[in-house]
């Protein structure tokens, strides 16, 4: 191998180094108890303004506000396990492709 050869494999290795730096960099950090502390936090400010401002307001109304809000609260802890099951599925794809890299050298 002379050394243009040489040269040409170094650089090479040097972008797919690049490549795993930046995909490694983009790896998304799920972290449950944000998560969880923001949902209190959320419930407990919702809660607060359903009783602030209950005076003058019938039942119904805050039923269904506190209804709504259920829903969303519900929406997204299934947005988040949704998306935490595609990250783990694009790193498990990720290993294999690279495991079975490093099998064809």
């Amino acid at each position: 191998m002379n050394e243009a050869e040489a040269r040409l494999v170094y650089e090479e290795a040097q972008r797919d180094e690049r490549v795993m730096h930046e995909f490694e960099s983009l790896r998304p950090s799920y972290n449950p108890v944000v998560s969880a502390v923001s949902n209190l936090v959320a419930i407990a400010l919702f809660m607060w303004f359903i009783m602030a401002t209950e005076t003058g307001r019938s039942m119904e109304t805050t039923t269904v506000s506190l209804m709504m809000f259920m829903l969303v609260a519900g929406n997204q802890a299934v947005t988040q396990e949704l998306n935490r099951r595609t990250n783990k599925r694009i790193d498990a794809l990720y290993s294999l492709l690279r495991r079975d890299a490093s099998q064809d050298l």
